[in-house]
């Protein structure tokens, strides 16, 4: 592996996004720098939906649960490798203190490894479901990020929690 070019470097750092950062639009509201390299598969883990002990929807920037991963022997998660100056990284780091970043090594569809950092709740949390809103994003850009037709409509399948009324940042990605 050429470390170089699939791993993170001096000025730039590759991040692996599962979720809405998926979708070109939403990554560069806060991280214009995002190039995308491709997309790719994380094995042992599965994607998921958590939310804070005690949250309600009122707190949420989706009007739903936020995605996340877990540890699944079986399981695989399809997201997006995205090239990223470090200078956008307090930009990337999410807000909420239940979540942790860490380095994960996925593989793309031509057998290329890429070290990337992504995030994932912290342990003790609750599944629950996300918005259609948030489901939304997230399958549209799975779709522009080129992930496997299959894993988007497993992503089309997931259930939503119903909610009516679009959140904000819905204007900020479809302007």
């Amino acid at each position: 592996m050429d470390s170089g070019a699939l791993s993170n470097d001096g000025d730039s750092f590759l991040y692996f996004g599962f979720a809405s950062n998926l979708l070109r639009a939403r990554i560069h509201i806060g991280t214009p720098t995002a190039e995308l390299v491709g997309p790719a598969k994380l094995e042992g883990y599965r994607l998921c939906f958590q939310v804070y002990p005690g949250w309600s929807v009122k707190e949420s920037l989706w009007n739903g649960a936020p995605a996340s991963i877990i540890e699944s022997p079986q399981g695989h998660v399809w997201g997006a490798v995205w090239r990223l100056h470090k200078s956008d990284l307090a930009n990337l780091d999410p807000p909420e203190s239940s979540y942790k970043a860490f380095d994960v090594t996925v593989t793309s569809p031509e057998g290329m490894e890429y070290v990337c950092r992504t995030y994932q709740m912290m342990n003790g949390q609750e599944e629950e479901l996300p918005s259609p809103y948030y489901m939304k994003v997230i399958t549209e850009g799975a779709v522009e990020s080129g992930l496997p037709k299959t894993y988007v409509e497993f992503l089309r399948s997931i259930k939503h929690n119903g909610q009516t009324n679009p959140p904000d940042i819905m204007n900020e990605i479809f302007k």
